[in-house]
């Protein structure tokens, strides 16, 4: 069991109990900045983390801070014909060369943590983390839970009522054409964005 002594951070930013990820242990003292570039996004996701205050706007925060000295540039990309990278969607052309660059440079003239991340690796990384934390803490019992962080279950029309089950345990319903979806771990289970019937 994890001792409240062992509770860091700071109350107004963010606390953790237990080992504390190597980006928040140079970020606390001022080691590293998290730079949020711009909210101004051509998808409307659900389940962006982007707050209503950021989304749409074309702002600069450092740390949290709004920096107002700096120009944003999304505005002026834009105008000039942003395009996505075909290899790397959400990615503006051009971007990883530009990240390769300032990272050759850091690792030249500079002794501070210096990291890129670009939206198409939080995409399909840290949004599917994210689904599965959200799928472990609200699975139903006859639910599973995939690679993806999606959930999948069964249903089955018997006698005019619904029965959920366990796509495992899909055999027990030989002879019933099955229903067997696939939704994002929302509360609702809505959209469901994959749904197939099945004829047992």
């Amino acid at each position: 069991m994890i001792s409240r002594s062992e509770i860091k951070g700071d109350k107004r930013l963010a606390l953790v109990i237990g080992k504390m990820e190597k980006g928040c242990e140079l970020c606390f003292p001022g080691l590293k900045a998290v730079i949020f570039v711009t909210g101004i996004c051509g998808d409307n996701c659900y389940y962006c983390p982007i707050s209503k205050e950021r989304f749409g706007k074309d702002l600069i925060y450092i740390n949290e801070e709004k920096v107002s000295s700096l120009e944003p540039n999304a505005s002026a990309l834009i105008s000039r014909g942003l395009n996505e990278d075909e290899r790397r969607p959400f990615t503006a052309k051009g971007s990883i060369e530009a990240a390769m660059k300032v990272l050759e440079w850091a690792k030249l003239n500079s002794n501070i943590y210096v990291h890129f991340c670009p939206a198409s690796f939080k995409d399909s990384v840290q949004t599917k983390n994210r689904f599965i934390r959200l799928a472990k803490n609200d699975k139903r019992w006859y639910e599973e839970i995939t690679s993806y962080g999606t959930i999948i279950w069964g249903e089955v029309n018997i006698n005019d009522k619904i029965i959920r089950f366990n796509p495992k345990n899909m055999n027990l319903y030989k002879g019933y054409s099955v229903k067997i979806l696939e939704s994002h771990p929302t509360r609702s289970r809505i959209p469901i964005i994959s749904e197939e019937t099945i004829d047992i």
